[in-house]
């Protein structure tokens, strides 16, 4: 299954897109991340995703994409229960 995996060569990118993210690696790579059930509203990883969607050429916002992780139950630690409502699984 990891053979299938596809992973971006950063020996593809054009060296002033590797410059930009060596640049705002420099930037981030102190910041906190907040933990994972937090996803949706960490500053930080929104912009590592924007600088990541910029040296791709991705005209897109990944807020959406984070959201719906932070309400996955693995993460959230939370399960639907029969009601709808959301029960604590741990």
């Amino acid at each position: 299954m990891l053979e299938e995996l596809q992973v971006l060569d950063p020996r593809g990118l054009s060296e002033s897109v590797r410059d930009d993210l060596c640049r705002e690696f420099d930037e981030v790579q102190r910041l906190e991340l907040l933990s994972l059930p937090h996803i949706a509203v960490d500053e930080v990883r929104a912009r590592i995703d924007t600088a990541i969607a910029r040296a791709l050429g991705v005209d897109d916002d990944f807020s959406m994409y984070r959201r719906l992780l932070a309400a996955e139950p693995l993460l959230s630690g939370h399960l639907p229960d029969s009601t709808g409502s959301r029960a604590v699984a741990w």
